[in-house]
């Protein structure tokens, strides 16, 4: 093929082809980059104002963790005493003990008072005080008591069996110990 520019022209022929594929390149280069720009303003928008409330809201934001913080000490506080209350309560409850009591006697028995003895947060004893119509029905009524799986014992003094009718006795009932509020 035979090449009808001269040289001279030749090298600035390419010179300024290279020049206009350079220039499309840049505009489209830079096209491509405006382009960018305007699609990330609505982010850059968002972004920002999100920023600012949250940096307006961070006062609020310490005051509630201080309050969480506040908060979960008291209730590990208050697991605390639940633990403690746990460990200290009492393997039979005294509503449960006095109603096996009650349960045991018969009508020829009279109550008057019942007072706890606790070890360590746990019902030991029970003292009941009150009257029977006669020995033989208050010996039966400790002697059912004795044989009842719920107590472990059950003692009068003597001297509350001198007289043979209208007893006032003080029977102390010891509660059994493999007992949990039958």
């Amino acid at each position: 093929m035979i090449n009808l520019i001269p040289p001279v022209g030749h090298a600035t022929l390419k010179r300024e082809y290279l020049l206009r594929v350079g220039s499309i390149y840049g505009f489209m280069l830079g096209g491509i980059c405006i382009a960018g720009v305007a699609l990330l303003i609505p982010t850059f928008v968002l972004v920002h104002s999100q920023l600012s409330t949250s940096e307006q809201a961070l006062p609020q934001m310490t005051e509630e963790a201080e309050e969480f913080r506040a908060s979960e000490l008291t209730i590990k506080e208050t697991n605390v005493l639940i633990l403690q209350l746990a460990k200290s309560k009492s393997d039979t409850s005294a509503s449960v003990a006095i109603e096996n009591i009650v349960a045991l006697s018969s009508s020829y028995i009279e109550f008057k008072t019942f007072q706890l003895e606790k070890n360590n947060g746990v019902i030991k004893d029970i003292v009941v005080q009150g009257n029977a119509t006669s020995r033989t029905e208050l010996a039966a009524f400790k002697n059912r008591i004795g044989e009842s799986p719920f107590f472990k014992s059950a003692q009068i003094p003597i001297s509350d069996l001198a007289r043979e009718s209208d007893l006032p006795f003080v029977l102390t009932v010891t509660i059994a110990t493999s007992t949990k509020n039958k």
